[in-house]
């Protein structure tokens, strides 16, 4: 074809070019693929983010916010053990015993997992890390799965505010004609060693040493005192050495008399919580 005919015929508007049409296609085509290749990427993204978000909503069942954060992060540090200091707090009920003589098993599940949550939601909002319960009693820790220095603060503030909660839930409780719940607590600051025991099967994330068995020693020393709370020295200390005064973090506190504990062949020397009215 000669170059006025070539021309001619691009012009009409009846002519196809196979050429531009097969170019159309396979830009078509090319963009589909890409989006094709997208929205799958983005739909796997997706799936993840909803997996590694179960999986973290179902870790949160069981471990404690802080703990949860740390096996997110993938911290090997969790199954190296080190030595710290920390603060323990063991809050235990009392009179159980007598309260499950008159109970039956499924009032007495209720009953326990009522006065766990609440004392779990009081360690959470001071950044505690709940390590077990055993029992109706629960052992709480400051200072994993990373030290902070108020440690002892919170600690003693945290035992402030279980006092605090529940009383509230005993102002509920006689409002639906049933019994007050007592509770004591004991608190106890000094070297821990943090870290795993147990199969690797079947991990526990805990806190071990003479401060965990002071705590729980001074948590039942409580059952011959008015007082709800009995803090160690170490403990009152440590947060009088933060600058603050542990007479304000606990109002009513008082230095008590040293008192034995089993296990230890020199006295401790503790403060108390005076007895609300």
């Amino acid at each position: 074809m000669s170059s006025e005919a070539v021309i001619a015929s691009f012009l009409d508007r009846n002519t196809v070019s196979l050429t531009i049409w097969y170019n159309q296609v396979l830009f078509i085509f090319l963009v589909t693929v890409m989006l094709t290749v997208t929205v799958w990427r983005s739909r796997q993204l997706v799936r993840k983010q909803v997996a590694a978000e179960r999986e973290r909503s179902n870790l949160a069942r069981y471990f404690s916010p802080n703990i949860v954060g740390a096996l997110s992060n993938d911290l090997s540090d969790l199954d190296q053990s080190n030595t710290q200091h920390a603060a323990v707090l063991f809050a235990d009920m009392v009179g159980f015993t007598a309260i499950s003589e008159k109970s039956s098993p499924n009032e007495i599940m209720v009953l326990l997992r009522a006065f766990h949550s609440r004392l779990a939601k009081v360690t959470f909002q001071h950044g505690g890390t709940v390590d077990k319960y055993i029992g109706d009693s629960i052992m709480v820790h400051f200072g994993t799965p990373e030290p902070r220095d108020d440690d002892p603060v919170r600690a003693l503030a945290c035992a402030e505010a279980m006092i605090g909660e529940i009383e509230n839930w005993n102002e509920e409780r006689r409002a639906e004609g049933l019994e007050p719940i007592q509770i004591g607590i004991g608190l106890h600051y000094g070297e821990v060693v943090v870290g795993n025991t147990g199969h690797t099967r079947r991990l526990e994330y805990t806190v071990l040493g003479d401060t965990v068995n002071v705590a729980s020693r001074l948590e039942r020393l409580t059952r011959g005192t008015p007082s709800h709370v009995m803090v160690s020295n170490d403990l009152v200390s440590a947060v009088n050495s933060r600058g603050v005064d542990a007479t304000d973090v606990m109002p009513g506190l008082y230095p008590d008399t040293s008192r034995r504990v089993r296990g230890r062949t020199a006295p401790i020397a503790v403060w108390c919580r005076a007895a609300t009215t």
